[in-house]
C-alpha cells in the first residue's frame, strides 16, 4: 500500500462508526421497531438519544436517531425516529425517513424521501398524519425538476368487523 493511502485509511477508519445502541435488538419478526421496547431502552440508558452512525466520506453516510421531543422542537410530547442514507459523494443519492410518536409509542405522523442527483434528478416524498378518524397522505415525486406529480389522499379508520354467530 502507498504511504498516502494507508494514511487516508487510518484517517478515516475512527470516523466510521458511532453507536450507543443495536436497532436490530429492537426489530420485530416483521421488520418493524418495536417502538415501546425503544421507549424503554431510551429511559435505562440515561442517555438524550439511542444512536447508530456510519460514515465513510464521500462513500456513505447512515444515521438512526431515536429521542425524545424537546421543546425547542415545536413538537407535541412524544419520541421522534429518524433513519437516514445518504450515498456518494455529499448525498448523490439519497433515503430519509422521519416518525413522531405520542408517550405511549402510538403513531402521529412520518415523513419519507427519496432522492437522486441530490434530489434534482428524481425527488421523491411522502407525509402520513395520524389522526383520530384514519389517516391523511401527502406524496408527490418529481423527475428532472420538468415531470412530477402529487397525490393527496385521506383513508378513514376501518370500522371494527361484524362478528356473526351461529
Amino acid at each position: 500500500m502507498r504511504p498516502l493511502t494507508s494514511l487516508v485509511l487510518a484517517a478515516t477508519l475512527p470516523l466510521a462508526g458511532c453507536a450507543n445502541y443495536d436497532f436490530a435488538k429492537a426489530r420485530l419478526p416483521n421488520g418493524e421497531y418495536d417502538i415501546p421496547r425503544l421507549i424503554a431502552d431510551l429511559k435505562a440508558s440515561g442517555s438524550s438519544s439511542l444512536t447508530d452512525m456510519t460514515w465513510i466520506p464521500f462513500v456513505v453516510f447512515r444515521a438512526r436517531i431515536f429521542q425524545a421531543t424537546e421543546d425547542r422542537d415545536r413538537l407535541p410530547t412524544g419520541y421522534k425516529f429518524g433513519d437516514a442514507l445518504d450515498v456518494g459523494p455529499l448525498g448523490l443519492v439519497s433515503d430519509q425517513q422521519s416518525r413522531l410518536f405520542a408517550p405511549a409509542g402510538e403513531p402521529i405522523e412520518s415523513y419519507t424521501a427519496v432522492g437522486v442527483g441530490w434530489r434534482v434528478l428524481y425527488n421523491h416524498r411522502e407525509d402520513l398524519v395520524e389522526t383520530t378518524y384514519g389517516t391523511r397522505r401527502h406524496a408527490g415525486w418529481r423527475f428532472a425538476l420538468l415531470l412530477g406529480d402529487e397525490d393527496k389522499s385521506y383513508t378513514p379508520k376501518s370500522a371494527a368487523p361484524k362478528s356473526t354467530s351461529n
